[in-house]
């Protein structure tokens, strides 16, 4: 499995919970901690990559 380090910002939403933002691939989850934000975040990057084999600017 190759790794890939990649900046993400993590922000406390009012509402409750914390929203991860990864500017790299443009990806926003949310979740109702930090490490569940986070762990969304991976999974998210994961679908992202395989779905456009990591190119930047690809939606």
């Amino acid at each position: 499995m190759n790794r890939r380090v990649i900046e993400v910002t993590a922000e406390l939403i009012e509402e409750g919970g914390f929203s991860v933002y990864c500017p790299e691939l443009d990806i926003y989850t949310q979740g109702e901690d930090r490490e569940d934000a986070l762990l969304n975040l991976q999974e998210a990057a994961q679908l992202h990559i395989e779905e456009t084999g990591g190119r930047p600017g690809v939606q």
